[in-house]
């Protein structure tokens, strides 16, 4: 048995020194409804600073050499550098080119930039991580394999903090979470493992979150193998994600490895990145059931352009209590090489309530025509999770409506020998390439497919359940008379 990690206390002050929450602005309007990026603009990360402050000076003492615990000597950097400078000035912390630091959780300052040049490296040491509250919109933590005694703490993140404004990462080198690297102190387990097995102390770190903060942005770093959720905005207000290079096994080796996932936050645009993973590439979220309502922040004005959403599925929800509206998807690219469960995903259950709206997939192509699966590239459901709860109170139903996807192309597989020759077929197989499953209290609503051309062989069709308003233009082919839609 592994020392319980300490209880976060002290390592809070930094972050929280310079700016306080303010509720989210959700602006609704057409504008982010086009492709375009709203007017309020993109976070802009600064090219000059009042101080620089490289890690390995000998004032910080940190070794770069991918062994030693450089935990103390970073964040001592970030706090004296921050110090040194006069207020509202800017300064950077750099960890520099061919070092790799080995790190434990660390708490970003205001008015900073952390540039990534070597490689940084997420300790495996749960210990390195403080125990820290449950999120305001979840109640309890959402990873699994912990005692149920310790449901409402978790592990804090690689990296993050707690009302910061204009705090960004970037950088030629990548950050790693070593999320299946097996830690010898610990019968040679791994943060992967442990959840398996059950034998978890809390929940795993994400590997980026800013929580309750302003203007954050990660800019060209590589991400790769976090522990968990991998780029995790929560309840913030400007984020910008932009060419960065998001990967992890895609077999799920790392359970629940998210790519990037903007929580109960507002004014977002995601450009020119990659995302490869064993879960969500994208998803977006406003906390879960009751106590996801009751916070009430919601995730709206989000743009994600110029990307590929590699693996697997681009979703909303089902963590959508809070709402989630004005999400605008151009010119992206779905799916490739062997990629099973690409595509985009609406999705929630009885009990969640809030609402999904205002989403439109634009000139995007999902490329399916490798899967060794019968892949269902766009799916919206009411009723996630194979449960059969019952009808609820008006407040714990969701809804869904307003939803298009414009000039879009989807490459179905053409039936090849691993499919046919399966002695048992597949669960996915069997089911339909397009699927949408409304409540009965609750009806899909006013979704539009206009210039949807949908290529490949292997098309199982469309399905429709408990929908109203679905509208088909240009579309081939199109949706059969007893598939529920027309």
């Amino acid at each position: 048995m592994f020392l319980l990690p300490r209880v976060f206390k002290l390592s809070l002050v930094v972050s929280v020194a310079c700016c306080s929450s303010s509720r989210l602005e959700c602006g609704y309007g057409e504008t982010f409804l086009t492709g375009t990026y709203p007017a309020f603009g993109a976070p802009k990360v600064p090219a000059e600073f009042s101080l620089s402050c490289s890690v390995l000076d000998p004032s910080w003492g940190a070794k770069g050499d991918g062994v030693t615990d450089d935990t103390k000597s970073i964040q001592r950097a970030i706090n004296e550098c921050c110090g040194r400078c006069e207020s509202q000035t800017l300064f950077e912390v750099v960890l520099p080119a061919k070092k790799l630091f080995l790190s434990g959780a660390l708490n970003l300052s205001s008015r900073m930039t952390l540039r990534v040049d070597g490689g940084l490296l997420g300790s495996t040491d749960p210990n390195l991580y403080p125990v820290i509250p449950a999120l305001e919109g979840y109640g309890t933590c959402r990873d699994t394999g912990y005692p149920t005694a310790h449901a409402y703490g978790r592990h804090q993140a690689l990296l993050s903090g707690w009302n910061l404004s204009d705090t960004f990462i970037t950088g030629t080198g990548f950050i790693d979470g070593q999320g299946l690297v097996p830690n010898p102190r610990l019968g040679n387990s791994s943060w992967a493992s442990r959840m398996r097995d059950n034998a978890l102390d809390f929940g795993r770190p994400r590997l980026w979150e800013p929580m309750y903060s302003r203007n954050v942005a990660v800019v060209g770093v590589g991400i790769r193998n976090q522990a968990f959720w991998g780029l995790h905005p929560y309840a913030c207000n400007g984020v910008y994600v932009a060419d960065v290079n998001v990967t992890a096994p895609r077999d799920e080796g790392i359970p629940n490895d998210d790519g990037i996932d903007p929580d109960s936050t507002a004014n977002v645009l995601v450009e020119r990145c990659f995302v490869s993973v064993g879960d969500n590439s994208v998803a977006i979220k406003s906390g879960m059931d009751r106590a996801g309502r009751a916070f009430g922040q919601p995730s709206c004005n989000h743009v994600y352009r110029h990307s590929t959403f590699a693996s697997e599925t681009f979703a909303i929800g089902s963590e959508m209590s809070g709402g989630v509206f004005n999400i605008t998807v151009n010119n992206c690219s779905f799916g490739g090489s062997e990629s099973d469960f690409a595509g985009v995903h609406l999705k929630s259950t009885r009990g969640r309530g809030g609402a999904i709206h205002d989403i439109v997939v634009s000139q995007s192509t999902f490329h399916c025509e490798t899967s060794h699966n019968m892949p269902m590239p766009i799916s919206a459901s009411l009723y996630y999770g194979g449960a059969h709860p019952p009808p609820t109170n008006a407040s714990a139903t969701p809804h869904m409506h307003a939803v298009s996807f414009v000039d879009v192309v989807v490459h179905l597989p053409v039936p090849h020998p691993r499919i046919r020759e399966r002695t048992v077929p597949h669960p996915r197989t069997q089911g339909v390439s397009f699927q949408f499953i409304g409540l009965a209290e609750s009806l899909l609503s006013d979704f539009r497919f206009d210039n949807v051309s949908i290529l490949g062989s292997a098309n199982n069709g469309w399905q429709c359940s408990y929908t109203d308003g679905f509208v088909f233009t240009a579309v081939t082919p199109m949706p059969s008379q007893s598939s529920g839609c027309l």
